[in-house]
């Protein structure tokens, strides 16, 4: 069983998505069985059920957790459109032998390891849980969505724990990701159309399980991103419509209503629970606010390679903070303190709402017009420099600063372009500068 000890991805590039796929599959051949009119030709029968566990036997070597819960949940659903068919003695028993046989195959590979070491301290659990309780939170937070492809960053920087530093490319679920990245109207669209696709394939057993498979696979991982994985959903859905087509049978006013107030409800129940959960984040176009009120500190165009990528987390450390891509996102608040970082391109015309305070970390050596004017127009300056940095000379520029009224320059012993270290306050000294 020595091929069964890792977690095969049959060419996709994550088991997961091979899992969810293996899953569809497995429920989506029962489409071929007949169903309960076609109970007198058990060769039907007999061959659903070997399609379907040979497909179960791949599932099992990507030892998917997520991948065998939507198993589970699209065969049930599967069932329950079907009106329950209670199975002859005969097919419990062809079935009772396809579950030991895939038991079998799991207990003695990765899958066995992976199920029998489940539990809230399991990293891939504990990931999961996190940014699942964070979720409703941050639809709250952004009203019009945080931007294609920014809600694993939002995550990182404004809700995610300080001490947790794993890093993700999306939020580990299609549902969550999507709607996360994009406004209210859109969400309520999302459940929407969930909610009239799972209505439009009632009528068809196996487009309704594979599409509950899907849906339940993209609670646990972002199998929503592959377009091949969409190619079984559409078939399954084409073939409920042309069932629907040939039949006449359409869902009627009442069930459209009642899917439209479902989605409404769903929509207001995060939006309630979201504002709830929410801790004093609000994302705007082009800022982030932390805490109650106007900020009174203001990072401006933050700058990773001085601040990490997960610089929000030290911006939640202030009491009344926010980060602003555009300085006339900026909004006067006595006293201003103004935080620029790196590079910091400055609009030429623009400029922060006097009078403000001014700490930059690691400038460049050389500032252009707009940088130098938004540094003479600043009620006091303090520029925090890294003393081990090797990209530039700071001399030049250190005798400006200190020659310009209320100037001050700091430097940080031990630390060199990142200086996020200091900021979050393991450097007294440095910390004790910028107070």
């Amino acid at each position: 069983m020595v091929f069964l000890a890792a977690r095969a991805d049959f060419g996709f590039g994550n088991p997961n998505l091979a899992g969810a796929l293996f899953a569809m599959l497995a429920v989506g051949v029962w489409g071929f069985c007949g169903g309960r009119s076609d109970e007198a030709r058990p060769s039907r029968f007999w061959m659903c059920l070997a399609v379907s566990a040979g497909f179960g036997a791949l599932l099992v070597m990507t030892a998917s957790r997520g991948a065998i819960v939507a198993l589970g949940a699209g065969l049930l659903a599967l069932w329950w459109v079907a009106e329950w068919p209670r199975p002859r003695r005969w097919q419990v028993g062809g079935l009772v032998v396809a579950v030991v046989l895939l038991s079998l195959l799991a207990a003695f590979g990765r899958m066995g390891e992976r199920v029998a070491e489940s539990s809230t301290e399991d990293g891939s659990i504990t990931s999961r849980l996190a940014i699942f309780r964070a979720v409703p939170a941050m639809l709250a937070a952004s009203p019009q969505g945080w931007g294609r492809g920014q809600s694993a960053e939002a995550y990182q920087n404004w809700f995610q724990a300080e001490e947790d530093a794993r890093a993700y490319k999306h939020l580990l679920s299609s549902h969550a990701t999507w709607m996360v990245e994009r406004g209210w109207g859109f969400r309520f669209v999302y459940i929407l159309v969930w909610l009239a696709v799972l209505m439009v394939c009632g009528k068809s057993p196996a487009s309704f399980g594979v599409w509950v498979a899907f849906g339940t696979a993209g609670l646990f991982s972002h199998v929503g991103g592959d377009w091949r994985l969409w190619v079984g959903p559409v078939l399954a859905l084409g073939l409920a419509l042309w069932e629907r087509a040939r039949r006449m049978e359409w869902p009627g006013c009442r069930s459209w209503r009642n899917a439209m107030l479902a989605g409404l409800g769903l929509t207001l129940l995060l939006n309630v629970v979201g504002h709830e959960a929410n801790e004093g984040i609000f994302h705007g176009r082009g800022f982030v606010k932390v805490g109650r009120g106007e900020p009174k500190k203001w990072f401006f165009a933050p700058d990773r390679a001085v601040l990490g990528a997960a610089y929000g987390k030290m911006v939640r450390e202030e009491e009344s903070a926010g980060v602003a891509s555009h300085i006339e996102t900026i909004v006067k608040a006595a006293p201003l303190e103004v935080v620029l970082s790196g590079r910091a391109s400055v609009p030429e015309m623009a400029t922060f709402p006097p009078p403000y305070d001014l700490v930059w970390l690691n400038p460049p050596a050389k500032l252009d017009h707009a940088q130098r004017r938004v540094v003479v127009e600043a009620a006091k300056k303090t520029i925090v420099w890294g003393e081990l940095r090797t990209d530039a000379n700071p001399r030049e520029l250190k005798m400006w600063i200190e020659t310009l009224p209320d100037g001050r320059w700091v430097d940080v012993r031990g630390s060199g372009q990142l200086l996020k270290r200091g900021m979050l306050g393991e450097t007294g000294e440095f910390t004790q500068e910028l107070h």
